[in-house]
């Protein structure tokens, strides 16, 4: 059965070349600015997982005095839930002296989607896992801290984690974040 792709797939097939982990660009052709950067990104952080957190649209929050109010989540809110995500899952992830000392954080990138259209918010984080560490560890790490998260969704569908292998799906993963701009990444 033959493939039909758009023009946009054919010129980038076309014009990238990958070998190993390390993504070789042609030298004689001009990359958009959203390429470039997904191709420093990926020789820099070399991302092992492809995570998707829902967000949740709202909340109620209790205040000291017994009251409580409805939040609505924004860009800010969200951006202070990836830090800390990223900042708790770093923590668990190194040893405590480790951390203590020097606060090593893991490789990581994000970008924050949704809220047009009616789509709801959702983080994408390119992370680089320990070498260290089991896979089975790493994935469960991420699930419990996303479900201790008051801002992330819990459930079947509120984590989604993906191992990318091979320099292909890490450059699609990252060019794919960058889609929405790259003044919408977030690196902690």
């Amino acid at each position: 059965m033959k493939e039909y792709y758009s023009q946009h797939v054919k010129d980038y097939k076309r014009r990238m070349r990958m070998s190993g982990e390390v993504i070789n660009k042609i030298a004689d052709h001009e990359y958009s600015i959203a390429e470039n950067a997904s191709f420093e990104l990926v020789n820099r952080l070399k991302p092992t997982h492809f995570v998707t957190i829902q967000l949740k649209q709202g909340r109620k929050i209790k205040a000291d005095n017994g009251m409580t109010t409805k939040a609505r989540g924004d860009d800010e809110i969200y951006c202070k839930t990836y830090r800390s995500f990223v900042r708790a899952l770093s923590k668990r992830t190194q040893p405590q002296s480790l951390w203590q000392k020097h606060k090593l954080m893991l490789g990581n990138v994000a970008t924050i989607e949704g809220g047009i259209d009616g789509k709801r918010y959702h983080l994408h984080i390119m992370l680089t896992k320990p070498s260290d560490m089991s896979e089975i560890y790493f994935r469960d790490t991420i699930r419990r801290i996303a479900n201790d998260n008051g801002w992330m969704m819990r459930g079947k569908y509120g984590v989604v984690i993906k191992f990318v292998e091979t320099a292909r799906e890490k450059i699609n993963s990252t060019f794919y974040s960058a889609k929405r701009g790259l003044d919408r990444l977030l690196i902690e």
